[in-house]
């Protein structure tokens, strides 16, 4: 998968701070966060779902369901029902995610953005 947009170069930023969206299918739910520096466990999300398994979307999946690019996917406004988060997102005072373009990213408070997406915090990265 694509990294998404890494926030300015001048920032303070760490990488661990940027939050990956990423959607899994068949159904594109469910969707997840993760830190930067961290990938889902598809095995560990399959079983939490208890799904047979799960895959990473297709970008034309993704675009199809979200109306976004892979790399600009908004944290909200997509219709994805449910949301896998990162614990470790939580640790920082605010995170950067993709807003809209595959240029453009936003900082956000992390337990805001779990808060609004109602994302279950769960230990399935790696």
């Amino acid at each position: 998968p694509t990294p998404p947009p890494r926030p300015p170069k001048r920032s303070a930023v760490r990488w661990e701070q940027s939050s990956k969206a990423s959607a899994f299918s068949p159904t594109m739910s469910p969707s997840s966060f993760s830190a930067g520096d961290h990938e889902v466990n598809a095995d560990g999300l399959a079983d939490h779902r208890s799904a047979g398994t799960v895959r990473l979307a297709m970008p034309e999946e993704v675009k199809s369901v979200t109306g976004w690019s892979i790399g600009g996917v908004p944290p909200i406004g997509h219709g994805v029902e449910h949301t896998v988060f990162d614990p470790q997102l939580l640790e920082y005072e605010e995170i950067w995610g993709g807003a809209g373009t595959p240029e453009a990213v936003v900082a956000i408070d992390p337990q805001a953005l779990r808060d609004e997406t109602a994302a279950t915090v769960l230990d399935v990265f790696e």
